[in-house]
């Protein structure tokens, strides 16, 4: 079992306007990755690697916005599923795609 906790923040909260933000920044630095990852495996046919994208998205504003274990989690979330391990089963080749 998971705990959650919820926390409703309207538009007169001390912290909307910062929060507002945040989220912004964290939709577009998740949107600049996905957008590099597809381009990079339309033109290569392969999957971009972590440290290439870190490289490619550590001069822009959004990631700079976030400290960087936050914006490494972001990257993570896009990299990570995208890792399809092929095995052998008998004369049969069989791909582990990711269920999500």
């Amino acid at each position: 079992m998971q705990l959650v906790e919820r926390h409703i923040i309207t538009d007169q909260h001390k912290f909307y306007a910062e929060l507002e933000a945040l989220s912004f920044a964290s939709k577009n630095l998740y949107n600049l990755a996905n957008y590099h990852i597809r381009q990079h495996y339309f033109v290569t046919n392969e999957v971009v690697s972590y440290g290439k994208l870190d490289k490619l998205l550590q001069s822009g504003v959004d990631y700079k916005a976030f400290p960087g274990a936050f914006a490494d989690g972001i990257q993570a979330v896009l990299v990570q599923p995208l890792r399809i391990t092929p095995y052998k089963l008998g004369n049969a080749r069989i791909h582990n795609y990711p269920l999500s």
